[in-house]
């Protein structure tokens, strides 16, 4: 029975991982960014990138139903989104990247602050490795 339990949880796992890949990439391709320039983005400081930056991850929260059609925010599965994200990234969830997710004026604002908060975490953690 444990077999069949962990079988499953694998096969759960690389379905959420392929999903993920496939709106990831789908996300990449609309703002015809690649996955390069969007780290550049998001760890700079230039307005023109910054608005790339956030057509991307509207996109991405967007998909991941962290942003709803009206273009509300949601943080609890902004979290959720942060927390798949690092584990994916890094191996393991980690609070600083969670305590990246705080709402700002806008919706906008707040993705483009979250994204580069986290990217700035995702890169001292794998630094530290």
């Amino acid at each position: 029975m444990k077999t069949v339990f962990v079988i499953s949880m694998v096969v759960i796992m690389a379905i959420s991982h392929a999903e993920m890949d496939k709106e990831h990439q789908e996300c990449l391709d609309e703002t015809e960014l690649t996955e390069a320039e969007v780290s550049e983005f998001l760890l700079g400081d230039d307005a023109e990138n910054d608005a790339k930056a956030t057509k991307f991850l509207m996109c991405i929260f967007k998909k991941k139903e962290a942003v709803n059609d009206e273009g509300h925010f949601d943080v609890t599965k902004a979290q959720e989104v942060v927390k798949h994200y690092m584990t994916e990234v890094v191996g393991s969830e980690d609070q600083q990247a969670l305590d990246c997710v705080q709402e700002k004026d806008t919706t906008e604002q707040t993705v483009l602050a979250l994204g580069k908060c986290v990217e700035k975490r995702k890169v001292e953690l794998s630094s530290s490795k």
